[in-house]
């Protein structure tokens, strides 16, 4: 009677396996069309009997885990390829801002290279004619101006700086956000996973 008995757990064993592999197939089925989705599979292996020798019969095959299908590479290619891309978008950012304080596309052109010019421009005119008021009168607005644009140019530099600080703030709330997620994530994995007693 052991014998058959053997032989029905076999074969229940054999079911079950087929059921929840079909259980799978229809799950995948089902979200064909899910955004994000990977397929499924299940993880069999054999069973074998204890009170046969080694090599001997078989006791069925169990279903270990389900596990995702999906390809570890691109899946790494993509996750440095994001990370790389959100890092570079502050840099981006500063580059503007900075661009927008110092144009050095338009050859620096009402910039502060140009101011600094004029002024020196305008201080050696005087040099070669002091005796001129029109020459030192050129002199002192390019002097202002020269002014004005340094103290324009250092309160964009200083609203650049609050802003940059204001953002590194935040980025260090998610980071702290994100990493209490992690833990908590990694704790219920272990808990459920020492209750189970299988992958998660």
């Amino acid at each position: 009677m052991s014998g058959l008995t053997q032989v029905l757990n076999v074969g229940i064993s054999g079911l079950t396996a087929a059921m929840e592999g079909m259980q799978t197939v229809s799950n995948n089925t089902a979200n064909v069309n899910t955004p994000g989705y990977n397929m499924e599979t299940i993880n069999q292996t054999a069973l074998t009997s204890s009170s046969l020798p080694a090599g001997g019969l078989g006791a069925g095959t169990p279903v270990q885990s389900v596990q995702r299908a999906f390809n570890q590479f691109v899946y790494q290619e993509i996750l440095g390829a994001t990370s790389t891309n959100q890092s570079a978008q502050p840099l981006v950012s500063n580059i503007q801002n900075l661009t927008a304080i110092f144009p050095v596309v338009s050859g620096g052109e009402n910039g502060l290279g140009q101011a600094i010019g004029n002024f020196f421009g305008g201080a050696n005119t005087v040099a070669q004619n002091p005796g001129s008021i029109p020459n030192r009168e050129v002199m002192l607005g390019n002097a202002q101006s020269a002014s004005s644009l340094f103290n324009s140019v250092g309160a964009a530099l200083s609203a650049n700086l609050s802003t940059q600080n204001q953002q590194i703030g935040a980025m260090v709330g998610q980071i702290n956000t994100l990493t209490t997620q992690i833990a908590a994530l990694n704790n219920t994995i272990t808990a459920e996973s020492a209750e189970t007693g299988q992958a998660p």
